[in-house]
């Protein structure tokens, strides 16, 4: 993965998205629906129309969030990471929008 966005001088958020030049066998939307099955709810989407075809996540991180809670969502992310590289998702065209 590689971090567009760590959080330093702003809002206290986290953006990722896929190294490009890593062809992994799952995209960005796939790990979004295995991370919802531990309760996350991490939406994926493209970016704006001069850039739409790089796909990001955004974690916002909001008051009063313990350490145990980022402990078990890196848990979560790792193991789904490791589930999907270990598992690719054939012709993977899985996209949500998430309506807030």
């Amino acid at each position: 993965m590689e971090v567009l966005y760590d959080g330093h001088g702003g809002i206290p958020a986290v953006c990722y998205a896929l190294k490009a030049e890593k062809v992994i066998g799952f995209s960005l939307y796939d790990l979004s629906e295995r991370l919802r099955m531990h309760g996350w709810q991490i939406a994926s989407y493209p970016l704006p129309s001069n850039r739409e075809n790089i796909t990001v996540q955004r974690i916002l991180i909001r008051h009063g969030v313990s350490r145990d809670m980022v402990f078990q969502l890196l848990r979560d992310l790792r193991k789904e990471l490791e589930h999907l590289k270990n598992n690719p998702v054939l012709n993977s065209s899985y996209k949500v929008s998430f309506h807030h």
